[in-house]
């Protein structure tokens, strides 16, 4: 499998969380210290404070994606590991609001990741996470869980007009696109019943994904020409072949 990932992107999120969350501490202490200064201090004690908690939120949420290792991406290409040099692992490319995506001979599977974790009940397309009190302030700098469906289906519509404004729409519709919906965290206990898009844990993925199901393979050339609109340029992607 050829993994193409866009390092400039993570770089900078990496770098925005390590200086986000010291400087965004620094500015909440700061708040902490001005309403010690007087009652007309207590305005902007909280300008600093809301500001601080936010940026610290902000900066911790990138740290915690970005800068933790395995990565989201890490994962993925790890579970993804065996398939042969026809599937290419594509990660957070500049072209596309979608972090993560696989070209198959088959067509496209964009993959909808979540790190979150402890026990998310999944009933069609409706999403509720179980958690005490204590757990929900524990992984506030996670982010909120959403809806990863809805997320991976606007992910494949985001494809599929990315194709036919490179392709035309008589090549585009020949590409298949679906969305599946990944939890990359080993704590995650997902409960999925009748989802509307597949939910699959990251030791299910590389064989979810053999497992043809009634697809049918592109012809050579539009497996060609679809690659060739998803190249990422070298200067801002780091590529490796896993066999």
């Amino acid at each position: 499998m050829q993994i193409v990932t866009n390092q400039k992107f993570i770089d900078s999120h990496v770098k925005f969380g390590r200086w986000g969350s010291t400087l965004g501490f620094l500015v909440l202490m700061g708040g902490f210290g001005v309403s010690f200064l007087g009652p007309e201090w207590i305005l902007p004690s909280y300008v600093c404070l809301i500001s601080g908690f936010m940026l610290f939120t902000m900066a911790r949420y990138n740290s915690i994606r970005y800068d933790m290792r395995p990565r989201e991406d890490e994962v993925l290409a790890n579970s993804l590991k065996g398939l042969d040099v026809k599937y290419r692992l594509i990660n957070y490319t500049d072209d596309l609001p979608v972090p993560h995506f696989l070209l198959s001979p088959y067509g496209i599977v964009v993959l909808e990741t979540r790190h979150h974790w402890g026990e998310i009940v999944n009933q069609g397309s409706k999403w509720r996470q179980r958690r005490s009190f204590w757990e929900a302030l524990r992984s506030m700098a996670v982010g909120s869980l959403g809806n990863p469906s809805k997320d991976a289906q606007r992910g494949v519509e985001a494809v599929r007009r990315y194709l036919r404004e490179r392709l035309g729409e008589e090549q585009a519709a020949q590409v298949a696109v679906e969305g599946i919906v990944v939890f990359t965290s080993p704590k995650a206990h997902v409960i999925a019943e009748q989802p509307a898009v597949p939910v699959v844990a990251p030791k299910e993925l590389r064989s979810y994904i053999r497992t043809a199901q009634g697809r049918e393979k592109m012809p050579a050339s539009l497996a060609k020409a679809v690659a060739d609109i998803f190249e990422v340029p070298a200067p801002e992607t780091r590529k490796a072949a896993r066999k």
